[in-house]
């Protein structure tokens, strides 16, 4: 494993099992649960074993070799002929593809998220929810940047970083005290925020300002600032939010430097959201 891999499986320490701990109905498929905590399993992974498997999804290893046979068989997962590890396969970006293409909001950003990229020459990301985290669904790298070209889909808690503050504190004080009562608040650096008063005082200052920010709280190194995006009715969607990595900058002067930018982005997006016909 790979630096930066260990590092997304720790901030995908938070995510929730394949079910989501919905409720079952008579339509539900358990067989397909059980195909896709198999894929699941490889999130912050670039290979496993076959026993590695069978203990990341609480498989039994016959049920373990069947799923991931089949999802060889299907294109879904390849096998290393040597290792004998398994690992994810190109079939699986066409899924991701056919999500980025179908998403209005990725199409709605992705000029003004490349002219922030162009404005502030730092990385400028777009993230949506899901559960206690948000998932990076668009990414604008920048040639100094540590983390070469970070990919889309890395999923990371929303407690510890700014887009997932920015989206926090726009939603109604009931909804955003039932995410962090949720969320494991775990440190990821020294400079992590994990109690409560100390995050709602962070939020606090977030809605006073219209952005959040994050330093060096899932990275050392990464200061970040981010903003919320809204639909037409007001609500939160989505947030973005401009990175900034190297011991040179502080906190304030990268909010000095690109807060005005970042929430003039993000209103232009909202802007171009409420415009957008596909979205309901």
């Amino acid at each position: 494993m790979t630096n930066s891999d260990g590092l997304s499986h720790r901030l995908r320490g938070s995510q929730q099992p394949a079910s989501e701990s919905k409720p079952r109905d008579a339509l539900f498929v358990g067989s397909v649960e059980k195909a896709f905590m198999v894929l699941e399993a490889f999130r912050g992974h670039s290979s496993l074993s076959l026993s590695e498997v069978a203990i990341t999804t609480g498989l039994g290893k016959s049920a373990a070799q069947r799923f991931c046979h089949t999802l060889v068989e299907l294109g879904y997962l390849k096998r290393d002929p040597r290792s004998r590890q398994l690992k994810p396969a190109l079939r699986l970006l066409e899924l991701g593809f056919s999500y980025s293409i179908s998403e209005p909001i990725i199409s709605a950003a992705a000029p003004f998220l490349l002219r922030a990229r162009e404005k502030s020459n730092k990385a400028v990301n777009l993230a949506q929810p899901r559960g206690t985290d948000v998932v990076y669904v668009m990414r604008q790298t920048y040639e100094d940047s540590p983390y070469g070209n970070p990919p889309v889909g890395g999923r990371v808690p929303m407690f510890c970083t700014a887009s997932g503050r920015a989206y926090l504190s726009a939603l109604p004080q009931e909804e955003c005290d039932a995410i962090l009562a949720q969320s494991p608040l775990q440190p990821f650096t020294p400079h992590t925020l994990t109690e409560v008063d100390e995050l709602n005082a962070a939020l606090d200052v977030a809605r006073k300002r219209g952005f959040a920010s994050a330093d060096q709280e899932c990275i050392v190194g990464e200061r970040t600032i981010g903003a919320p995006i809204y639909d037409r009715f007001g609500r939160v969607i989505a947030s973005m939010n401009i990175c900034v990595y190297g011991n040179d900058w502080t906190m304030a002067k990268v909010e000095k430097n690109y807060a005005d930018l970042l929430l003039q982005t993000a209103r232009q997006i909202s802007e171009a959201v409420a415009n957008n016909p596909h979205f309901s």
